[in-house]
């Protein structure tokens, strides 16, 4: 008998709100159940069967992100090889550590990344799942700036040209992500906190910073084809203003947008005419296989 494939959901949070997305991936294209907004006293009454069903957002800062060159004719796994190479890296023992990968599509690159069990268990809390109930690691975790790159990718349509950067501001934080070709190969993320959106000179330094981590993001990726500057920005979040969307689109050619989710992949396309759609984005990309 072939085991039921039970919807996942994806929470991710801000200072306000948990936003969910629960999506249905026994198919062959995924379908978008649920987009809305919960509360903490929600979560806390999940059932186990839901609890193994969760993944949530974990700020970027919390994690360590390393990109690392798969060698040819690898004699083992890509992630017994990406946990290695993780391993060598902590300066602690690496059972105190959560440890994922995710293989950059088209690139002999994989994006390793490891958590602290300890900053894991605290970020388990401050969504209110944190009771003992379910035994780590039954609820998932990915980091926004990944579950954002994934979400769009996967849910959205594409914007026009082949690169594409993502910027998500989310408390004090924003996450990046570059998209080539529509799919992943590169996260990043900024600490916001040093920039006053409010001031002009706080807006351009923080655009400028923002440039040069795209330039960054993408002189380090491995496709050889990727020499060109960005096609577009796709900028989303509750944390930015007019004046600061204005500065930044001075200092992209190819302009700034915000992310449209395909509606075909919707159980019920109605349903995105109450919500802020964007904001789910890294809500549903947690839930990407």
């Amino acid at each position: 008998m072939v085991a039921e494939i039970r919807p996942v959901i994806g929470l991710d949070r801000d200072q306000t709100a948990v936003h969910l997305a629960e999506v249905d991936i026994s198919s062959e294209r995924e379908r978008i159940l649920a987009l809305r907004e919960i509360g903490f006293e929600e979560i806390a009454g999940f059932t186990d069967d839901q609890k193994n069903r969760t993944v949530i957002a974990v700020p970027d800062q919390l994690a360590t992100v390393k990109r690392l060159s798969v060698p040819e004719n690898l004699s083992i796994s890509i992630a017994d090889y990406s946990r290695f190479e993780l391993e060598q890296s902590l300066l602690d023992m690496a059972d105190e550590f959560y440890l994922d990968h995710y293989r950059v599509e088209g690139e002999k690159s994989v994006l390793g990344f490891a958590i602290r069990r300890t900053i894991l268990d605290t970020t388990l809390q401050s969504y209110g799942m944190a009771d003992g109930a379910v035994p780590q690691p039954a609820v998932g975790c990915r980091t926004r700036a990944l579950a954002l790159g994934l979400g769009y990718s996967t849910f959205c349509e594409a914007q026009a040209g082949r690169v594409t950067g993502l910027a998500d501001f989310c408390d004090n934080a924003i996450s990046l992500c570059l998209i080539h070709d529509h799919r992943l190969v590169g996260v990043a993320h900024l600490d916001a906190h040093s920039y006053d959106p409010n001031s002009f000179d706080g807006r351009h330094r923080l655009a400028i910073e923002l440039k040069t981590i795209f330039n960054y993001l993408t002189d380090s990726s491995r496709s050889t084809d990727i020499s060109q500057p960005l096609s577009s920005l796709v900028i989303s979040g509750p944390d930015f203003n007019t004046e600061l969307e204005n500065v930044i689109a001075g200092y992209f050619a190819g302009g700034i947008c915000h992310p449209k989710i395909n509606t075909g992949f919707l159980a019920n396309p109605g349903e995105l005419d109450n919500i802020n759609a964007e904001r789910f984005l890294v809500a549903l990309g947690l839930t990407v296989k």
